[in-house]
């Protein structure tokens, strides 16, 4: 084989190469753009699923009259000494009058332990208005005496899949006035109709995490 074709050869050569450069540029741009473009949309997505919870909630604040209504949720946040895990909660949405507080920065990745009488109401599973007055001296009722409540509701919202319990729905008057005015056969249906609706969306959300 002389110099010229040799040189024809290796002219080929990269040209080719540049071809297959230039094809696996391109491929691995369109695969960064379709990963991108999912991305957002699973963005898009989970953004829309917080945002109906949260109008889910405040649809029954403005019903009946509450100061705040929560979704607090149950995870785990790390483990003891002696390797036991810790079982946290923390407020995943929250919806307030005007005129009271957001308790949110509050309640972020508290120890279950700490507020074992709302477990206790949890596992009643009755979402009944209780007197915060009423309320056996504890960490509890010291925490809705300094947020100003006065009376509050709670139901468990429990895994699609499961009785097992995902976290809780909490509704929180700080004025007695408002409690006149509250239909609690109302309230109860509405909750569970609420419950039944946060169940489901939190279990799309996890398709999009």
């Amino acid at each position: 084989m002389n110099t010229e074709k040799i040189g024809e050869w290796f002219q080929l050569g990269i040209m080719g190469a540049t071809v297959l450069a230039g094809f696996v540029y391109g491929f691995r741009k369109v695969l960064k753009s379709i990963s991108k473009t999912r991305t957002l949309r699973n963005e898009e997505r989970f953004s829309h699923i917080n945002m109906k919870i949260w109008e889910v909630l405040s649809e029954i604040r403005l019903t009946h009259r509450a100061s705040r209504i929560s979704l607090t949720q149950f995870h785990n946040g790390g483990k003891f000494v002696d390797g036991s895990s810790m079982r946290k909660m923390s407020i995943s949405h929250q919806s307030c009058e005007t005129k009271s507080s957001s308790t949110m920065q509050f309640r972020q990745d508290v120890l279950v332990s700490r507020f074992v009488e709302i477990i206790d109401m949890l596992y009643n599973n009755e979402p009944r208005i209780r007197q915060v007055s009423d309320l056996n001296e504890s960490n509890t009722k010291q925490f809705y005496e300094l947020h100003d409540t006065v009376a509050v509701s709670i139901l468990p919202v429990y895994s699609s899949d499961s009785l097992l319990i995902y976290g809780y729905i909490s509704v929180e008057w700080c004025d007695l006035g408002s409690l006149d005015k509250v239909n609690e056969p109302k309230l109860t249906q509405d909750l569970e109709n609420a419950r039944s609706q946060i169940a489901f969306l939190l279990n799309s959300s996890k398709d999009y995490r």
